[in-house]
């Protein structure tokens, strides 16, 4: 879920003012929010991919790794989103 902003190349924080410069610059806000979603999903569907692959060395269901699997990243991108809240 970290992946649902815009970030910056350097320190990985989400900053406003990208937000502001693609509508100032004439994106239109329905377009910015498809690509932010599109990113989303797309992050949540490879964290499953990878975690039912991790399946075929494990001993578990490949469904029950692709959850853990996205659980874990839905965890540790809302914890470095808030880490970078903090630190900003």
């Amino acid at each position: 879920m970290g992946a649902i902003a815009f970030w910056d190349a350097i320190g990985g924080k989400l900053r406003m003012p990208h937000l502001k410069a693609c509508l100032a610059e004439g994106m239109a806000l329905s377009a910015l929010l498809v690509a932010v979603a599109t990113a989303g999903v797309i992050s949540l569907i490879a964290h499953f991919l990878v975690g039912a692959a991790k399946s075929l060395f494990t001993l578990r269901t490949w469904w029950s790794a692709g959850l853990e699997m996205t659980g874990a990243g839905v965890l540790v991108g809302g914890i470095t989103y808030a880490v970078g809240v903090f630190l900003h």
